[in-house]
């Protein structure tokens, strides 16, 4: 463990934050209720779930590196495609909701019918901002920068040198 990537290395709660995001997949991310009768879709259900628990289990994988700097990749990355992942159902619920709303029962039954975001998309979408903020505040506070550009460097290097 290297001294520069301080906040990732710390024993904090950091360690916490790919647990919260797998298990949000299986909490509910919309509400739907009609009257007295409830019913709740999880990510599980909106095919994020799978996007979520990869990308949880990337970003808690990204601590085996014992550099920090591919950690670094992995966590602004991962977040980014989850949060990406999370703000992509948000769109898709939405068109869903207003597609029901201009059909005939959703004309005939709106005000009955009301439709809310559960708690596993909020805990999704910020256990991902802070997942991208902790990586791009150990990318600010360090001096080697982005892993990929040394990578692709040193293939393109070990590519010419066959030459």
């Amino acid at each position: 463990m290297t001294a520069e990537y301080d906040l990732i290395d710390r024993k904090t709660g950091l360690v916490a934050l790919p647990a919260l995001l797998i298990g949000s997949a299986f909490l509910p991310w919309l509400v739907v209720t009609a009257g007295t009768v409830q019913r709740k879709a999880a990510g599980t259900d909106l095919d994020v779930g799978l996007v979520l628990i990869l990308g949880g289990l990337a970003v808690a994988a990204s601590w085996v590196y014992k550099s920090g700097k591919y950690r670094v990749d992995g966590w602004i990355a991962g977040g980014l495609l989850i949060e990406g992942a999370t703000l992509w159902t948000l769109r898709e619920l939405n068109q869903g909701i207003k597609t029901y709303r201009a059909t005939e029962s959703g004309q005939l039954y709106g005000d009955f019918v009301s439709f809310d975001i559960g708690v596993g998309f909020f805990l999704a979408a910020s256990v991902a901002a802070v997942i991208i903020l902790v990586g791009l505040y150990e990318y600010l506070t360090t001096s080697k920068g982005f892993a990929v550009p040394d990578l692709v460097g040193t293939l393109i290097d070990q590519r010419q040198s066959t030459r």
